[in-house]
């Protein structure tokens, strides 16, 4: 997959999820757009970086991990479980952009 093709896929996915926001959708739903972000995660790793920007493929990268850990801290908060570690990484995630 191309490197303009994961970035419209993560478009969507962050489209779905904040729909998701608007309009809750049963777990099941964020759980295959979990997975859609870890086949993702695996295209982009796969994804030839020569001749790409280097910014554009940091924010790729930093995209995709924002979005798994979003969609992460999503589903532990419908299950009524404890979401710290995520939001903690998530945290991180956000501090190595400064």
């Amino acid at each position: 997959m191309r490197l303009q093709n994961i970035r419209e896929a993560i478009d969507c996915i962050e489209h779905d999820i904040f729909l998701h926001s608007l309009f809750p959708k049963e777990p099941n739903v964020l759980f295959d757009l979990l997975q859609q972000i870890s086949n993702l995660k695996e295209d982009f790793i796969r994804c030839r970086f020569i001749g790409e920007d280097v910014e554009l493929l940091e924010d790729t990268r930093f995209r995709l991990l924002e979005l798994g850990l979003n969609t992460e801290i999503l589903l532990s908060e419908l299950a009524g479980h404890k979401t710290r570690e995520q939001v903690r990484q998530l945290e991180e995630l956000y501090l190595t952009t400064i």
